[in-house]
């Protein structure tokens, strides 16, 4: 199996630890993790001491990151038997874990950060995944850890969804749920003839039969099971009684009527799901 380079947001915060954990769960033999901690030197340090002070407490603001950094990957690789690289760098945020990921193959965060730096805010998370050229995973606070049983993949048919489901494909699991999402549609004007609930389905059905088949080229997978689901697409993945180890989305997808997973649907879903969602561009 080919072995990859995992960049891990990390600062002070729980939700960051979880993150990393998550991804020394994961990993795969041969694989080189990375946690990473942005650290900038904090505005009231540029000022010059109060009269009579001989120095400032608690060392600097990079010795602070190194601790902070140490820590946080003791917590969460104690039970692991995995080797990962540290790495305080100064520098915002978001830049620093997407300079940091340049030839990485995954970026994994958790939902919002805290601390030191707060490094890892929900905005952070956000310009993550807007500019990141390679898949992201987002961990939210307590979500499950082990995904192998069954990952969950929405399509609509799009580029983006399409490339969600191949790289699903490539993970070691037992199970991946092809979602596909339907809207039921009403017409209150007498020149727009309706459309029924069942002629609706029945697209949706193809469309999702077509996305397998193209997906697959002339493969088989027993792993993958269709699923047409009736309702808004932002429900049905954020809904409480939806548990995969983890849901998989494209970026964007398409607008109009077949639009289910559009870039807005995706940044809500990330925002409100319970489990490790991971967008693919």
């Amino acid at each position: 199996m080919t072995t990859r380079k995992v960049v891990v947001g990390v600062d002070a915060s729980p939700s960051s630890v979880h993150a990393l954990r998550w991804a020394c769960h994961n990993s795969q033999d041969g694989d080189e993790i990375v946690a990473v901690l942005a650290w900038e030197v904090p505005t009231l340090s540029l000022l010059p001491p109060p009269p009579g002070a001989t120095g400032r407490p608690g060392g600097s603001a990079s010795d602070v990151a190194n601790e902070t950094l140490r820590r946080a990957v003791s917590d969460a690789t104690t039970g692991y038997n995995v080797l990962v690289t540290k790495e305080a760098i100064q520098g915002s945020s978001a830049h620093t874990i997407l300079e940091a990921s340049e030839a990485a193959d995954l970026i994994v965060m958790g939902t919002r950060g805290g601390g030191m730096t707060k490094a890892l805010l929900g905005s952070v998370s956000r310009r993550v995944l807007h500019q990141a050229k390679i898949p992201v995973v987002i961990v939210p606070d307590g979500a499950p850890i082990d995904y192998r049983e069954a990952v969950a993949v929405a399509v609509d048919g799009s580029d983006h969804s399409m490339s969600a489901l191949r790289w699903a494909r490539e993970l070691d699991v037992e199970r991946i749920d092809v979602i596909h999402a339907w809207h039921p549609m009403r017409s209150y004007s007498p020149y727009v003839p309706p459309i029924s609930d069942a002629e609706l389905e029945a697209v949706a059905g193809e469309t999702i039969e077509r996305i397998m088949g193209e997906t697959l080229d002339g493969e088989t997978d027993e792993r993958l099971h269709p699923l047409v689901l009736s309702g808004d697409a932002r429900t049905i993945l954020t809904d409480d009684e939806f548990e995969p180890g983890l849901l998989i989305m494209g970026s964007r997808g398409f607008t109009g009527f077949v639009g289910a997973f559009i870039g807005s649907v995706t940044d809500y879903v990330v925002t409100h799901s319970n489990v490790a969602v991971a967008v693919i561009p």
